[in-house]
């Protein structure tokens, strides 16, 4: 009671510093002093509501809508730029660009692409979901000797300033929602579940999502149940101390098939949660008879509790922990049973399991989110840090709209997605989601689905990569088709077309807020991003630590999610002097610990290089990856050498006389190539 007190003093502090002090973004300090134009074209979707009623902030600066939806304001010269749009008839619109996705031919003006903005009505609800959320782990214990992000001296804090970048978003919409995928507890339970990942969280982590703007969790997933019948109690507790609402889980299983309900707006709504299997081991993760653990989204359990919200007027909400890790599309079992929750009366449909985004579909006029990703979790697969937090209206039980959010996971934190990190996410939701029928468009750097399942007149296009006829890799974009409309025979006779999947390699995140980076490494060198670029604002800039004949770069963990045979990687560098780059790909073996295989797997040479000095050159190198016995292609990351070029009678030098110099990389590539 003491720490809830506590909390809620502190909670109370922070509101009303928030009230009196200036609204300072968390982007403040990407500003750069110089005071450049911001255009941009806004619109009220569907509405008569008067544009010269909203308000515009860029950056904390403030400017104003003209009636026809123009705006043009000057704003200090950023690195990021976040718009918000406020309005007594609207809902407040938020998003958040980097200064290159803005920049014109003449770089003299920024141009926001037009957005729109959603009108308020009577009835109609404004949500925001958020994926899976766990904070322990690598958050306390980090690999690597990384910085450790959550500290005893300072847990509460530490966890609120986690969710800082996405406040926001979450903070005003009417009701927000995340997956929590943890058991909470001060300290870990005695006893834990037969499996060999378990989670445990402090409960201060419901200060910090109260903070957020969390108004309810589901607990039905695999890890409410990792510490039994100690961590549930624990858990429950913790959550009824708090103000957050939640369901999913309980000490017996009427229990834990149990709803949430709440009024929103003057109207009822349930809210269920349910894991989508048991696991082998006893005891069981979910909960059976007079056992406890998380609701079991069997079809008859979800059936039933559906269709008992629904039967007493309530608009009913269902999140599902279910499909298989890092995969593209939900499992048959998946779609069997939500789409059953739809036939049953749910009203709207969100998914969590994956760790990766999936598509959205349109089912008998309700929206189910397949999978939104991460959201706060401490996974370092290189493809979980591309996830999405999804808004949705609904009029009453009817679907209205919703909006992909894009966001990246940077250092085990969701921040909003920008530059390269954006097309990934955007690209690949409106590609799954096209899969199922739903069409998406974009509305800024977000993506819309309407309950009409139109599409708009903003230029919506894919970024795909293409080897032309003197080996060079380049990116491309295409218009955004349907996927099953085929590319025109004449992009195929001349190109192959490839897909990036590392998503950062611009480098245009790699500085943002100071968080800490955890994707690169290096050895016998010291990286640091700098404003010398090829493309955008930044490059990163790899020198040698001590004298010496050479220095490498790579990931620092394998690329896991490979489905293809054929791949390269690709990069632009520009040295000082000539120097050779040399490319390695390193695969973990089969039955190997990763740990293992990270430090003493071999790397094999895919090809070496020579660049002249003070040009900006592009080295690629191609490559197969083997596949283990159960043919899947064996997870691999990528590792650049650069020393200085071989000469001939190179015998004569001393040893030292070869010293690298510094070089600068940007425009990293790691190409799937795709299959006809």
């Amino acid at each position: 009671m003491f720490r809830r007190i506590l909390a809620m003093l502190k909670a109370s502090l922070f509101i009303i510093l928030q009230a009196f002090a200036a609204p300072i973004s968390v982007w403040a300090d990407s500003q750069l002093g110089k005071p450049i134009p911001i255009i941009g074209e806004l619109e009220i979707v569907d509405s008569h509501a008067l544009l010269d009623g909203v308000s515009l902030t860029i950056n904390d600066v403030n400017a104003t809508v003209t009636a026809s939806g123009d705006y043009s304001v000057s704003v200090p010269e950023a690195d990021v730029y976040q718009i918000r749009f406020d309005g007594a008839d609207i809902f407040t619109g938020i998003q958040t660009f980097a200064h290159v996705e803005l920049e014109q031919q003449n770089k003299r003006t920024l141009s926001v692409p037009k957005i729109e903005l959603v009108a308020k009505k009577p009835g109609r609800t404004e949500f925001i979901f958020g994926g899976d959320v766990m904070a322990e782990r690598r958050y306390i214990d980090p690999r690597w000797n990384e910085q450790v992000l959550i500290r005893p001296e300072s847990i509460s804090t530490d966890m609120e300033k986690l969710f800082r970048p996405m406040m926001p978003y979450f903070r005003s919409a009417d009701y927000a929602a995340i997956n929590l995928e943890t058991t909470l507890a001060e300290f870990e339970p005695a006893e834990k579940a037969p499996k060999s990942i378990t989670f445990y969280t402090h409960p201060y982590i419901l200060d910090a999502l109260e903070t957020l703007g969390i108004d309810y969790v589901s607990l039905g997933n695999n890890h409410t149940n990792d510490y039994l019948d100690e961590g549930i109690r624990t858990t429950l507790a913790a959550l009824r101390e708090s103000k957050i609402g939640f369901s999913g889980a309980g000490l017996n299983e009427a229990e834990a098939l149990a709803p949430y309900r709440t009024n929103i707006n003057g109207q009822k709504f349930s809210m269920l949660g349910y894991v989508g299997w048991k696991n082998k081991a006893e005891p069981s993760q979910v909960a059976e008879g007079a056992t406890g653990g998380a609701a079991f989204g069997t079809m008859e359990n979800i059936i039933s509790t559906v269709s008992k919200e629904v039967a007493d007027n309530r608009v009913t909400v269902v999140q599902y922990h279910g499909s298989r890790e890092y995969s593209e599309e939900p499992t048959e079992t998946t779609e069997v049973r939500l789409k059953a929750a739809v036939d049953a009366g749910a009203d709207l449909v969100i998914g969590h399991h994956p760790h990766v985004s999936q598509g959205l579909e349109l089912y008998n006029g309700k929206l189910i989110a397949w999978s939104l990703g991460n959201f706060l979790f401490d996974q370092f697969f290189y493809e979980t840090h591309g996830a999405y937090a999804l808004k949705v209206w609904m009029d009453g039980n009817t679907f209205y709209r919703a909006e992909v959010i894009p966001l990246q996971i940077k250092d085990f934190r969701p921040i909003p997605a920008m530059a390269d990190t954006r097309r990934y996410v955007l690209q690949r939701v409106m590609a799954l989601s096209a899969l199922r029928g739903t069409k998406l468009y974009l509305s800024g750097g977000h993506a819309i689905v309407t309950s009409s399942n139109h599409q708009n007149d903003n230029p919506t296009s894919r970024t795909t990569h293409i080897r032309g006829s003197d080996n060079e890799i380049a990116k491309t974009s295409f218009p955004l088709k349907q996927e099953s409309e085929k590319s025109s025979s004449s992009h195929r006779t001349a190109l192959t077309e490839g897909r990036e999947l590392f998503f950062r390699g611009d480098f245009e995140t790699y500085g943002l807020l100071n968080l800490h980076e955890r994707s690169w490494n290096a050895k016998n060198a010291k990286i640091e991003l700098v404003r010398t670029p090829k493309t955008g604002r930044f490059a990163l800039q790899v020198s040698p630590e001590e004298p010496g004949e050479h220095m490498q770069l790579g990931l620092k963990a394998f690329m896991r999610v490979l489905n293809q045979d054929s791949y390269s990687v690709s990069v632009w560098v520009k040295a000082e002097e000539d120097v050779e780059v040399s490319a390695y790909l390193q695969s973990r073996p089969e039955g190997m610990n990763r740990y293992k295989a990270l430090e003493h797997a071999p790397f094999n040479l895919l090809g070496s290089k020579n660049v002249t000095g003070g040009e900006w050159t592009q080295v690629s190198f191609d490559f197969d990856i083997a596949r283990d016995s159960k043919n899947r292609v064996l997870p691999s990351r990528p590792m650049f050498h650069f020393a200085p070029p071989k000469k001939l009678f190179s015998f004569l030098y001393s040893k030292g006389s070869r010293t690298i110099k510094p070089v600068l990389v940007d425009d990293f590539s790691f190409v799937e190539w795709q299959e006809e």
